[in-house]
């Protein structure tokens, strides 16, 4: 394929990052912004390992393509899907995780239908951006031009306010971070601005979940989707009834061990993150049954002396590091709660965990609207 060709193309299915996949003659052609089925005229834009096509025309559009709301879609790359219908943005992401289950041999996966965000816009509580003389934006991932931004659909009306209160004033950075406590109103800025009207340089927000107040310091992981997040929450309530000894690995900032601290008779932590360690000691304030382990998880998992009834693992994107895996085939706790937010490491852990479980559910929920990105709880228990 030579640079500018123009092709007539069929799109056969969407990759693992949301972007449309069509099969020619000369190779496989991945073309962003489209849907399975589309009939498109594309552009051959770049080479990188695969040709990459940018649509010049829509032949045959699929009767799911909508209008998109955003003025920004396309230029700025952090939404993938806002060309998509959202019923069947959440068909698409069951399939994907079908796909990844079936990928690695696991058939007949018990994958339930996917639980929408209960907000479809304005859901995210976190945003980092890009600022050019004075100037806040996105940069485009796919030809890293910069993209400045008035206004996000999928961020926070609290974030959105924060961006016009900056938006042209010169700053001393090039990053931005906003975080933005949807239940409480309380906002972090980093970094630190000595010439900004908006105060900001705070060391930590405060967020309520499971009518649960946490404090959030600025390098501590939370949920981007407060309100999808209590939708985690109660699936994972329904896996601790009865349970006396629970592990929350990757705690965190303690979200969960906080939340189910009151339902168990002993709850252990684990987190390696200072910053995180040190909200948690606040959050779990008054919890004699909660002991926390400050080390990595894979580690901390070691000093277990007792068999306990079920663990929370919530790990990082890459998935739980194999020290972990083997760990727990050792111990065998009797239940496993996997919260994930990548399909793919997900499987990879689970696929070797089936040597002593079996998967009772996995329960894919929309946490993402917008894009290819789905947050899935799956739930295995020991043979």
């Amino acid at each position: 394929m030579h640079e500018a060709e123009i092709q007539k193309v069929m799109i056969d299915d969407l990759a693992k990052l949301g972007e449309g996949v069509t099969r020619t003659e000369r190779g496989i052609l991945f073309i962003p912004r489209v849907l399975p089925g589309e009939e498109v005229k594309v552009e051959v834009i770049k080479k990188r390992r695969f040709p990459i096509g940018r649509v010049v025309e829509v032949v045959t559009p699929s009767p799911y393509r909508i209008e998109p709301l955003c003025p920004y879609f396309g230029s700025c790359t952090g939404c993938q899907w806002q060309h998509i219908d959202y019923d069947f943005q959440l068909k698409l992401k069951y399939e994907k995780v079908h796909y990844e289950f079936s990928s690695a041999g696991i058939e007949q996966a018990p994958i339930l239908p996917v639980i929408p965000s209960p907000r479809v816009l304005n859901y995210r509580n976190h945003a980092r951006f890009t600022v050019k003389n004075g100037v806040l934006g996105f940069v485009n991932r796919e030809d890293f031009h910069f993209v400045p931004i008035a206004s996000c659909y999928i961020m926070d009306e609290g974030i959105n306010s924060v961006l016009k209160n900056f938006q042209g004033i010169p700053v001393e950075t090039s990053q931005l971070s906003v975080r933005y406590g949807v239940q409480t109103g309380d906002i972090l800025i980093q970094p630190k601005l000595e010439s900004s009207i908006v105060r900001s340089g705070q060391e930590f927000y405060h967020e309520i979940l499971s009518k649960q107040r946490f404090r959030i310091s600025a390098g501590a992981f939370f949920q981007v989707n407060t309100f999808g997040a209590e939708k985690i929450v109660k699936i994972i309530a329904k896996w601790v009834e009865g349970v006396r000894i629970l592990i929350d690995a990757y705690a965190g900032v303690g979200t969960f061990s906080s939340i189910f601290s009151s339902q168990v008779e002993k709850m252990i932590a684990m987190e390696e993150s200072s910053s995180a360690f040190e909200d948690a000691m606040v959050n779990l304030a008054g919890m004699d049954n909660v002991r926390f382990l400050k080390e990595k998880a894979e580690k901390a998992i070691l000093e277990i002396d007792e068999r306990p009834d079920a663990i929370i693992l919530d790990p990082p994107r890459s998935g739980c590091r194999v020290e972990m895996i083997q760990a727990l085939l050792k111990l065998l706790p009797r239940r496993i709660i996997y919260v994930s937010c990548n399909p793919a490491s997900l499987v990879r852990d689970i696929k070797t965990l089936l040597q002593s479980y079996e998967i009772v559910e996995i329960q894919p929920i929309d946490l993402f609207p917008y894009t290819h990105h789905v947050e899935c709880v799956t739930i295995l228990e020991v043979r």
